[in-house]
C-alpha cells in the first residue's frame, strides 16, 4: 500500500466496507466505455448524462450539487454502494456508500489523477479528469 493509499485508509477508517487492487476496475472501463490517450475519451460515449468542464467547476465547489441532481435523477439511495479508484498515485479501489462518498470526494478528486467512481446497481461511472472535467454516464 503506497502513501496516497494509506492517507486514505487512515482518513476514512471505518467508513470503508472494502478495498482491494484497482485492476479488476480499470478491466471494466476497458470493456465498457471507449479508450483514447489511457483515458475515457467521453467524445465517443454516447449515453453521457451529465458533464462539467473545468470552465463552470470552479475547483471543486459546484461537485455536491453534481452529485445531489445524479442521486435524484438516478433515484439513488445514500447507502448505495460506489467504488473509488484511480489511474495516478492511488493503486486501490474503495468501497463507500455514495453518502460518505459525497462527504469525503475531495479526498480523492484532490489527488494528481483521472478519477473514477462506478455506482454499484446502476453500473455508471463518475469521472473526475485530471484537467479538473466531470463526467457521469
Amino acid at each position: 500500500m503506497n502513501d496516497y493509499d494509506k492517507e486514505v485508509v487512515e482518513k476514512l477508517n471505518d467508513l470503508i466496507l472494502a478495498y482491494e487492487s484497482s485492476e479488476k476496475w480499470f478491466s471494466l472501463l476497458d470493456r465498457k466505455y471507449p479508450i483514447g490517450l489511457n483515458r475515457i475519451d467521453w467524445s465517443k460515449v454516447d449515453d453521457i448524462q451529465e458533464s462539467l468542464s473545468s470552465d463552470t467547476v470552479e475547483g471543486l465547489e459546484k461537485v455536491p450539487e453534481f452529485l445531489a441532481e445524479i442521486a435524484l435523477k438516478e433515484n439513488l439511495a445514500y447507502d448505495a454502494e460506489v467504488v473509488v479508484f484511480g489511474d495516478g498515485v492511488m493503486d486501490n479501489a474503495y468501497t463507500l456508500t455514495f453518502a460518505e462518498f459525497a462527504k469525503h470526494y475531495r479526498l480523492f478528486f484532490e489527488l494528481p489523477q483521472h478519477t473514477y467512481v462506478w455506482f454499484k446497481g446502476i453500473e455508471k461511472l463518475l469521472n473526475y479528469t485530471f484537467e479538473d472535467d466531470l463526467f457521469f454516464g
